[in-house]
């Protein structure tokens, strides 16, 4: 699953109702998309490991700055999603003799959309890649830093 947080994904055009997205060069009329779950696990993962950054280490190509404004972007966008979906799944408490305050009982039960289908469509509309020219920015030419 974690190759596909970082995939790449096209639709049509027509299916974005109206929207836009960057058109590929690959003669398929389809434009670059990625599920909002899948960016939001991405995000999460980049929160993550810029929390814990002395261990996985700074991206090169980035300086601290701007890592924190990623960070930042990330951390709204999975604010939105989870106030979007709003999950009214019931968290329960208990008592521990060491602690005053309730503790929380971390196994909720959610209802959930099918994952596999899910998984289904983006591995349906995959791109394996978007080297070689399909990425053709408007005015700096071909993208050569797409993955």
């Amino acid at each position: 699953m974690l190759q596909l947080l970082d995939q790449n994904t096209a639709v049509s055009q027509a299916e974005l109702g109206g929207r836009k997205s960057i058109q590929l060069s690959d003669g398929a009329d389809r434009v670059l998309v990625k599920l909002d779950v899948f960016y939001n696990l991405n995000c999460l993962n980049t929160i993550r490991k810029y929390l814990f950054r002395d261990y996985y280490g700074s991206s090169n190509d980035t300086n601290d700055h701007e890592q924190q404004v990623v960070v930042n972007g990330c951390i709204d966008m999975i604010r939105q999603s989870l106030m979007c979906h709003g999950d009214i799944a019931i968290e329960t408490y208990r008592w521990k003799a060491d602690r005053l305050p309730p503790w929380p009982i971390f196994h909720i039960e959610h209802e959930c959309r099918n994952w596999d289908s899910i998984l289904q469509w983006a591995k349906e509309h995959h791109v394996p890649s978007l080297q070689g020219g399909i990425l053709k920015h408007p005015i700096h030419g071909i993208s050569t830093d797409a993955k």
